[in-house]
């Protein structure tokens, strides 16, 4: 069961992920929505990018380093796969960490082009 509770976790994770490709819009002439003119959507999905990425390296680095039952420990353990599940298992939770990077840009060049279209511009002197 803690199995199934992590993977609904994840994979809710990874289809909230991306918010900035979704939310953030760069300057359009006369149309909706407007665009952007904060940085929240591009930090969040920076903050989810360093977190997940994060998690799923200390998960694999604890995969690696799991003892198993036959003396052994990490990768070359005997039969006992737990530290292999564990590490294997993370592996799609630190790439959903660096999908977030991708987007964290995207929203931080939308919300740039924005604010410098906003920029008051001096009058052409005559």
């Amino acid at each position: 069961m803690h199995q199934w509770r992590s993977a609904i976790v994840v994979l809710g994770l990874v289809l909230s992920s991306s918010c900035s490709f979704i939310q953030t819009r760069g300057p359009q002439q006369d149309r909706y929505p407007p665009c952007s003119r904060t940085y929240d959507e591009p930090t969040v999905d920076l903050v989810m990018a360093g977190l997940l990425t994060a998690v799923g390296a200390g998960m694999i680095l604890a995969g690696a380093t799991y003892p198993s039952h036959s003396g052994g420990g990490g990768f070359g353990g005997g039969p006992d796969p737990g530290g292999v599940l564990l590490a294997v298992g993370a592996g799609p939770l630190a790439i959903a960490g660096l999908l977030f990077v991708p987007s964290a840009i995207y929203g931080f060049h939308q919300t740039d082009a924005c604010l410098e279209a906003d920029k008051p511009r001096p009058a052409p002197s005559l």
